[in-house]
């Protein structure tokens, strides 16, 4: 695995926590800022980089905001376009 893979990688990771962090303290605009920010690596990323996304960032977050959906409802909304065509994606192919 070459150093930028790994890096991408640390990142994605790194904002998933973040994001988990802000949603369970309730701030709203952090979120934003963060999905917009993993938004942007998501559309200018290689394949790799969409799948890491979507494995390490995706499927968590919109599992905990779907086991506590009366409130994780209204984060799923804030989803860019991209990450929301994903998460979709992922809905889609899970048969639900």
């Amino acid at each position: 695995m070459s150093t930028i893979q790994q890096t991408n990688a640390w990142e994605v990771e790194h904002l998933e926590r973040e994001t988990k962090k802000a949603i369970l303290l309730n701030q709203q605009e952090k979120v934003i800022e963060l999905f917009r920010k993993t938004e942007q690596i998501f559309t200018a990323g290689s394949d790799y980089t969409k799948s890491l996304i979507a494995n390490k960032f995706i499927f968590p977050i919109s599992m905990i905001l779907e086991i506590n959906y009366s409130w994780g409802k209204s984060y799923l909304d804030l989803f860019p376009e991209g990450l929301k065509k994903e998460y979709c994606r992922q809905i889609g192919a899970s048969g639900i």
